[in-house]
């Protein structure tokens, strides 16, 4: 896991989808960008579907944002003609990586030049804020935003944003089936801590009994032997 590249991509402004399949990356890359994850599995990290997550990688990469390179992804490759980086006669593929590494860092200070020279640091409240709306983002009822927003900075100050997270995905994933008018706006729910009750009491004997149909028929029908296990564990959990 790379704390360096993760702070960086809190940093970043945008969507917030792209943001967590970029996170997920990083947790699984080291410091100089390198990571192999299949997609399955940054899949089932990040509680999208496959596809969504091949949709956003090719988004990443052709925003310049990744790179695969012999079998591997690079998360934030130098360009080719990077000006910052040195041409001489050794081969690209045995530059050094640090070298590759400072050039990038170069790369990104210049292209923010009106930024004060602070090692693009992050704030608490600014990291509290970041991570809020990436949980928003995953809550299944989005309304009322900016005192949800609120409400999750304070539970983010109490629970790790790990946990926060985790737990909102799967109240989402427990009330897929439900009416979203039965769902509690998000400040509330948060504000209330339900996040800390027991997931049983988040679906009804019906829903729960659909949602384990649904996922019964994608079994049917998944060849990843990964994604088959995740799946027929999510059946355990609900029942």
């Amino acid at each position: 896991m790379s704390v360096k590249l993760m702070a960086q991509v809190w940093d970043m402004d945008m969507k917030a989808i792209e943001k967590i399949v970029l996170l997920a990356l990083a947790d699984y890359a080291d410091d100089d960008g390198v990571c192999w994850p299949r997609q399955n599995t940054i899949a089932i990290k990040t509680g999208v579907s496959r596809q969504t997550v091949n949709q956003k990688m090719k988004q990443l990469e052709a925003d310049g944002l990744l790179a695969k390179i012999d079998g591997r992804t690079v998360l934030f490759p130098v360009k080719e003609g990077d000006t910052s980086v040195k041409e001489d006669d050794t081969p690209r593929s045995q530059v050094g990586r640090h070298e590759s590494q400072a050039a990038r860092q170069e790369c990104q200070v210049d292209r923010h030049p009106s930024k004060p020279s602070i090692n693009h640091q992050i704030t608490p409240k600014d990291n509290f804020e970041n991570q809020a709306l990436l949980i928003w983002a995953e809550y299944p009822r989005r309304v009322g935003k900016p005192d949800a927003i609120k409400k999750i900075v304070s539970a983010l100050k109490k629970e790790s944003f790990e946990k926060l997270l985790s737990r909102t995905k799967l109240y989402a994933d427990m009330t897929s089936s439900k009416d979203r008018h039965f769902i509690p706006h998000p400040s509330t729910w948060f504000n209330q801590e339900r996040y800390n009750d027991d997931p049983d009491e988040w679906m009804d004997s019906e829903a729960k009994e659909k949602e384990i149909q649904k996922l019964k028929h994608r079994m049917e029908y998944e060849r990843d032997p990964e994604q088959f296990e995740a799946l027929k564990e999510r059946i355990k959990e609900l029942r």
